[in-house]
C-alpha cells in the first residue's frame, strides 16, 4: 500500500521559514509535478524552462533581493541540461 503524504498542519507551516527552489527543467510536466510536491510542502517555487532562462532569472532575482538573504535557497537543475547550459548556470550562479 503507498504511503500518504500527511498535510501539514498551519502551524508548521507557518512557524518554517519559506525557502525559495528554483527548478531548472525542459519537461513541463516534469516541473509541473515537482512544483506541486514541494508547495505542498511549503516552499515557494520557480522554475525555468532552460539554463539561458534560470540566469536571466537568478539575475532579477539578485537586483531585488536584500543583500542579507540568497535569491534561492536551492536550485534544482535536470542533469542533462548540464551538456546544454547547466554546467555554465551552476558556475555563474555562485558568482
Amino acid at each position: 500500500m503507498p504511503c500518504q503524504p500527511q498535510k501539514r498542519s498551519t502551524s508548521e507551516m507557518e512557524n518554517k521559514t519559506t525557502k525559495k527552489i528554483l527548478i531548472v527543467e525542459d519537461e513541463k510536466d516534469t516541473v509541473e509535478m515537482i512544483t506541486a510536491l514541494l508547495e505542498w510542502e511549503g516552499y515557494q517555487v520557480f522554475s525555468a524552462f532552460s539554463g539561458t532562462e534560470a540566469m536571466r532569472f537568478l539575475e532579477m532575482r539578485r537586483q531585488v533581493t536584500p543583500d542579507s538573504e540568497t535569491p534561492v535557497d536551492l536550485i534544482l537543475l535536470d542533469i542533462m541540461l548540464v551538456t546544454k547550459m547547466g554546467e555554465i548556470s551552476v558556475s555563474r550562479s555562485k558568482g
